[in-house]
């Protein structure tokens, strides 16, 4: 009796993590639509930081690595900093100085 309800734990827990996939997948697919509406209308700036904000989300959906290289996580902190940027318009200036030396250094 026991390892029949293990067994239908690890199918809702499976059914439950299928779920999550396909809104994702639905997430991307509408953000990718809206950011070629935008190119359409010619909305460049608009459709930029949409291709940025659905490589952030699924940076963070697909992030398997406990360690990370610098010169990863330098890409993600850049895309979202242009994602505040838009934002905030000219109210906000991001710097990034970072040490080449560093880059490949592994970070969690």
């Amino acid at each position: 009796m026991r390892e029949l309800e293990i067994e239908n734990e690890k199918r809702l827990v499976e059914l439950s993590a299928l779920r999550s996939q396909i809104n994702l997948h639905f997430i991307y697919n509408v953000l990718e639509s809206i950011r070629m509406k935008s190119v359409i209308k010619g909305e460049r700036e608009t459709a930029t930081v949409i291709k940025y904000l659905s490589r952030l989300l699924r940076r963070l959906v697909n992030q398997s690595d406990n360690l990370i290289p610098v010169s990863e996580e330098l890409e993600v902190i850049q895309e979202y900093a242009k994602i505040e940027e838009y934002r905030y318009g000219k109210e906000l200036t991001i710097n990034i100085e970072v040490d080449d030396a560093i880059l490949n250094t592994l970070i969690p």
